[in-house]
Order: C-alpha cells, then structure tokens, then sequence
C-alpha cells in the first residue's frame, strides 16, 4: 500500500469520509488538549493545532500544507500538516492497531494506526517521526506513540531543525486517512472534528510579513 505525500488527484475521495464520534477520538494528535503554536501568543483549546507554514525559501505559506493542496499539476498534498516541535509527544488518536514504518520515503519513519469503523477498515499515518514510543502493539486513543521530527522530507531545504531567517521552524507532523480497501484518501480533520489555526490562510508573503 503506498505511503506517498504528494498524490494522484484520482486517489483523494473526501465526501466518503467517516465521521468518527468525538467519543472515540482524541481532541488533538499531543498528550494535551493545547496545541503548540509559533505565531500564536498562547495555545487556545478546541483547536488541534496550527497548520505547518511552510517556510522553504523563507516564505509564508499555510496553504501548502493543507490537505488536497495541489502539489503538481497532477499531484496534490495527500494529509495534513500539523506543526509541532522536535520531539514533541504524538499519540494514537483512536484505539487501533499501531505499525511502524522505517523503509525511506518522504514520509520518514511513520506508523500506520489501524482500525475498523462501521465494518469498514482505514489507517491513519503519522509521518516525519524523530523515532517511535513501544512497538507493534494494540494501543488505546492517547497512547504515545512517537515523537515529531525530521525524517523524510520534512527536513531538506526546510528549517526543521534550525529557525529560518524569521526564527521560525517546519518540524510538524505529516498526518493522513486512508481506505484500506482502495487505498484512497479522506479529510483526517474531517474524520477527526478538528481544527487547524491558519486553514484559511491564502497567503504567500515572506515570513517576516506573517
């Protein structure tokens, strides 16, 4: 089953997403409920977290890290990208069946959280992981099962482990849903009930004018 970031636009079906009940899903992808932020003054509750920025080439681009941003022509953003700094904590968000991921691709190290709802089988996928929290396991939603990093492409040209000129940084997570059954992909937000800060920011400015 593929792990790419970057997807055809054939394989993104978001009207099928399921609708997971907020009981059975935790209310961020951290060990809290406040999120951490970079632009923010504070962390405010309710959100999940703040949409990854961007920053390559020192620019201001929420956008690019949303889910189904076009990428290519062809190709569009196949997750979400949720910001977090370097080791920051990552857990299941739902009771599942956790897998880790180490072959090289985009995505870094990642595990593959599966679990059934309605009868119907998916997977979410957390990638760019520092390292993994435990082993193939059953975990329950809360769970830790990571820590944010910089494998795969999140570092490269990025500042992900050093600030950029406007002192900021893209360490984040690489977050997606995926049918098993097809292999499409569907909204995690969506799925999840969460929000993201900066979801509906269009802008394309230099960092220093966010």
């Amino acid at each position: 089953m593929g792990e790419d970031i970057e997807v055809p636009n054939a394989m993104f079906t978001p009207a099928e997403t399921p609708i997971l009940p907020a009981g059975l899903v935790t209310t961020t992808p951290f060990t809290t409920a406040l999120y951490p932020v970079q632009l923010e003054g504070a962390a405010v509750l309710g959100r999940a977290g703040e949409l990854r920025g961007f920053y390559a080439n020192n620019r201001w681009k929420p956008k690019w890290s949303g889910f189904m941003f076009p990428r290519t022509p062809v190709n569009s953003h196949g997750g979400v990208d949720i910001f977090a700094p370097h080791g920051t904590p990552i857990v299941a968000m739902t009771d599942g069946e956790v897998e880790q991921r180490t072959t090289a691709n985009d995505m870094g190290l990642r595990v593959h959280l599966r679990f059934t709802f309605a009868g119907v089988a998916y997977r979410f996928i957390l990638g760019h992981l520092d390292r993994f929290d435990g082993g193939p396991q059953s975990v329950s939603k809360g769970t830790i099962v990571g820590y944010a990093g910089c494998t795969g492409n999140a570092a490269g040209a990025q500042p992900c482990l050093t600030p950029n000129l406007c002192g900021k940084y893209s360490t984040h997570l690489h977050l997606q849903l995926k049918r098993d059954a097809d292999g499409k992909l569907l909204d995690p937000l969506r799925a999840l009930g969460w929000a993201l800060s900066y979801d509906d920011d269009d802008r394309d400015v230099p960092c220093d004018e966010a």
